[in-house]
């Protein structure tokens, strides 16, 4: 452990010793009423536990609060602020504490992957990995599958995500203590057939994870569960059993303060609307998601989606300029935080958008650079749907052109 070259007074110290009492006390139950009631307060517990990891005496302790509270960062959504505390804890870092190390690399990786930088999610997961392992430790060893299964899915790379979930699934599955986990391995598999294009299967496995939700108890992950299962119904043109999925996910989480989800769940809700050409229900949706704690404090990913489905629903009713200006923040948005796929999709929609203004040379720029992006992916089954989209969009528009030019 790094020691500082000025030692604290002792009143200091102990000052931050009880600091961290406090803070561990405060948040031993971290049930929505207690993460509601620390809304106001996430800097002074994060000071409490940055002070603390610069401190021999009081090191473990504030590795304890800062691993207790990760509930409560990921819940509200925390997470970029929290790596650089994670990553100084590690420098911290007392070489006789393994399993803390573990520990430790599982929440970091975690919030690499929530914050959209995966591979440094995957470095951080393999070490844990690898420390796992040498601990011959089988439940942290199954946490560090769960990890690098959900990160290789938002890499689009399916086939390890499905193995890594798989792996994990054989060890929580013959635990009732992990009823959680195994249910978020279901939901995870349920993702990747989803995104196979394989949606009975998907639809199956989604069934599966609302199940041990309910059964756990845990309404937070079973509406998003719930959203998920939605999504599937809704990619195999099943409507209603979307919008029912959407509403009651919505009933779940009208009294939390879940703010990010409750956003996510309207953007699902607002395009099931839409593909039922319902667009004043869409348009609610999408700008009830639009919410002033989202355009405040909404992860970047988000913003971008809430953008990205207000552009397309002004579209929808030829309100050009709106669409155009939501649709370029939705670009700009995915560019910063590197989802390339949703990319694709604004910048085609911004080519619909040109084409419908007269502005057929800019389309086909928009239209080249989604293609690019969407042909980077051969098995995303979205990802191909788009491809043939693009290119058949493109060659009606290049025929558009060459007869305007000729007449």
């Amino acid at each position: 452990m790094n020691k500082q070259s000025i030692k604290p007074s002792k009143a200091f110290r102990q000052s931050i010793a009880a600091n961290i009492r406090y803070w561990s006390q405060r948040t031993k139950r971290l049930d929505d009423q207690t993460i509601q009631e620390l809304a106001g307060e996430r800097q002074n517990l994060y000071q409490a536990a940055e002070f603390g990891i610069h401190l021999e005496e009081t090191w473990p302790a504030a590795v304890e609060l800062i691993l207790q509270c990760f509930y409560y960062v990921e819940r509200r959504g925390f997470w970029s602020e929290w790596i650089p505390l994670l990553e100084s804890t590690l420098a911290y870092y007392p070489e006789n504490s393994p399993q803390l190390e573990t520990r430790l690399k599982n929440n970091l990786g975690a919030c690499y992957r929530l914050e959209r930088k995966f591979d440094l999610a995957i470095q951080i997961h393999d070490e844990e990995m690898d420390l796992a392992s040498q601990l011959d430790d089988k439940r942290l060893i199954a946490l560090a599958h769960n990890n690098l299964g959900k990160t290789y899915y938002l890499m689009h790379r399916y086939e390890e995500a499905e193995d890594h979930g798989q792996a994990a699934i054989s060890f929580f599955e013959n635990r009732p203590a992990d009823r959680h986990r195994l249910a978020a391995m279901f939901n995870l598999l349920g993702l990747i057939s989803q995104a196979l294009g394989d949606y009975d299967q998907s639809e199956s496995r989604l069934q599966a994870a609302v199940k041990e939700f309910r059964l756990a108890d845990i309404p937070l992950e079973l509406a998003r569960a719930l959203g998920n299962l939605g999504i599937t119904h809704d990619s195999k043109g099943e409507y209603q059993s979307a919008i029912s999925c959407y509403l009651e996910a919505a009933e779940i989480l009208e009294p939390t303060i879940y703010e990010v989800d409750k956003a996510r769940l309207q953007l699902s809700l607002g395009t099931a609307y839409f593909n039922l050409d319902d667009l004043t229900a869409a348009t609610m949706a999408y700008e009830k998601a639009n919410s002033s704690y989202m355009r405040r404090e909404g992860p970047t990913y988000y913003q971008a989606a809430i953008a990205n489905n207000l552009g397309n629903v002004y579209l929808a009713q030829e309100r050009l300029l709106e669409a155009e200006t939501y649709l370029r923040e939705a670009i700009l948005l995915w560019r910063r935080s590197g989802a390339h796929l949703m990319l694709a999709n604004s910048l085609g929609t911004l080519a619909e958008t040109m084409i419908a203004t007269g502005n057929h040379v800019d389309a086909i720029g928009y239209y080249e650079e989604a293609l690019g992006i969407v042909e980077q992916y051969p098995e995303d089954a979205w990802s191909q749907k788009m491809a043939d989209e693009f290119k058949e969009a493109m060659e009606k528009l290049t025929i558009k052109m060459k007869a305007e030019e000729a007449s």
